[in-house]
């Protein structure tokens, strides 16, 4: 019977064995597979709750259509956008006489919100000759949808709503301008990647690109390393938004000669001036016709404080000092909750008493200077 010698032996041992070099890259491997796949989901599961659906608030300091029902009317109008109905209102004059009027503006609210949160300022526009057409973007408001969708969900609804209007004669010679604002102001800047026929275009407090926004927010909340994840969310952010994830506002704006005025705020804390603001982007803007203007008014340079006048902002801080002395007493956490359900009940009824004790037309008095710089642009290019 042979045998294997000694040497022999040896070299098979040693060809069975793994080099150390060589766990450590499998092992390497394995935890970076394991590090995408979870980076991957949780990025998705923290993206997916960001889109949540937006509920009319019960109490609110903001002006509703019953504040104006006596002095406007309105038509519900509805139209599908994907597999959602969503709510839209004509506004126009008591007298309901469309015939005189300049022309039609589309209105694109921000997330979180829905249009009658603008109406103090739309119905301006409505004084100055124009026929306002707001909705409830998918997942807002009156609207259906389980949630808003995706950051660039909304410049899908401003081309739904517009191809809606498009089908109908009515509104065949009318002029048509798009105004938007934060999550609105960056579709109606993006929806001109879609070639309706539209006269202008007004961004207020708009994003340039979904991913710009959703990194800047991001790395406020997470930190810089945040940006290590960016692969990642925007594969998470791809799955949620389709095709369409990465649809640019400045692409749009690029696209066309179409005049634009692109608003914003210089200490805007949700979307930044300098960061992934539309307003940023200037050097990468090519369209001749857009214009850009800056709030810097301190108290109404933020987000969408510059919406009210100076009386407003003062009404406002007044109103918000007495609901934090009434939060100090009963919610000190400022969460919505107080120490015991007795003491929950007395304090929900006084925040009730509160709420209906606001003069939401003193609240609510739109800045005239916003005001004027809509109605000069709209105006100045009707021909």
């Amino acid at each position: 019977m042979a045998t294997q010698s000694p040497a022999h032996s040896a070299q098979s041992t040693s060809a069975k064995r793994i080099h150390p070099l060589r766990i450590i890259s499998i092992i390497a491997v394995i935890l970076l597979l394991l590090f995408c796949v979870v980076s991957l989901v949780v990025d998705y599961l923290i993206l997916s709750q960001s889109f949540t659906r937006s509920y009319v608030p019960n109490r609110s300091t903001i002006t509703r259509y019953e504040d104006f029902s006596d002095s406007y009317a309105r038509e519900p109008l509805t139209f599908m956008s994907g597999e959602n109905m969503l709510q839209g209102y004509l506004y126009m004059s008591k007298t309901g006489d469309t015939s005189t009027v300049k022309g039609l503006i589309v209105f694109c609210h921000g997330i979180g919100s829905w249009h009658q949160d603008y109406l103090a300022i739309l119905l301006k526009l409505v004084d100055d000759g124009w026929l306002v057409f707001g909705y409830d973007a998918t997942g807002s408001g009156e609207s259906e949808g389980a949630t808003v969708g995706s950051m660039s969900q909304s410049a899908l609804d401003a081309h739904a709503a517009l191809n809606f209007i498009e089908a109908q004669d009515r509104f065949a010679q009318m002029p048509v301008f798009v105004i938007g604002h934060s999550w609105g102001g960056y579709a109606a800047a993006a929806v001109l990647n879609f070639n309706h026929n539209i006269q202008g275009v007004v961004s207020l407090s708009g994003y340039s690109e979904p991913m710009g926004i959703i990194m800047e927010q991001a790395v406020s909340s997470m930190g810089s390393l945040v940006q290590v994840e960016y692969p990642f969310i925007w594969c998470a952010n791809r799955f949620i938004a389709g095709d369409k994830c990465d649809l640019s506002a400045v692409a749009g704006i690029n696209s066309c000669t179409t005049p634009v005025l692109v608003v914003h705020a210089a200490h805007d804390k949700v979307i930044s001036a300098t960061g992934a603001a539309i307003y940023a982007q200037q050097n990468r803007i090519t369209n001749p016709n857009v214009s850009y203007y800056l709030f810097t008014d301190e108290g109404r340079d933020g987000h969408n404080s510059y919406f009210i006048s100076e009386s407003a902002h003062a009404y406002i801080v007044q109103k918000q000092e007495e609901l934090y002395a009434l939060c100090d007493e009963y919610d000190p956490d400022r969460d919505g909750v107080a120490s015991d359900p007795a003491k929950q009940a007395e304090y929900d009824t006084l925040l009730d008493e509160f709420y209906a004790g606001i003069n939401k037309s003193q609240a609510n008095v739109p800045n005239p200077e916003l005001i004027s710089l809509l109605c000069d642009f709209l105006n100045s290019n009707l021909s």
